[in-house]
């Protein structure tokens, strides 16, 4: 059953797909690496992270960003504002 199993992963690892998988893995990390440098500075110990305390943090950062979201699409510019009445009818 062994060898099955690990048949079938090694198969796996050979695809594309799991190319693409690892990749964005890859490509996820590095970009919230270079996000918590920019934000954080390059003083900070690598070797020392909390990561609990950084989950925390992105969690709050991406209700942050809804919170804009929600905010800059409550502000819809593609609406016009009616500050009197243009229409020649009336």
């Amino acid at each position: 059953m062994k060898s099955v199993v690990a048949k079938a992963v090694h198969a796996f690892q050979l695809t594309e797909k799991y190319n693409a998988i690892l990749f964005g893995w890859y490509f996820k990390g590095f970009e919230l690496l270079r996000r918590y440098l920019v934000k954080h500075g390059l003083e900070i110990n690598l070797e020392d992270l909390d990561f609990k305390a950084i989950d925390k943090e992105i969690e709050a950062d991406k209700a942050e960003q809804a919170a804009q979201a929600a905010a800059v699409a409550s502000e819809d510019p593609l609406v016009p504002e009616k500050e009197g009445t243009d229409d020649p009818t009336t």
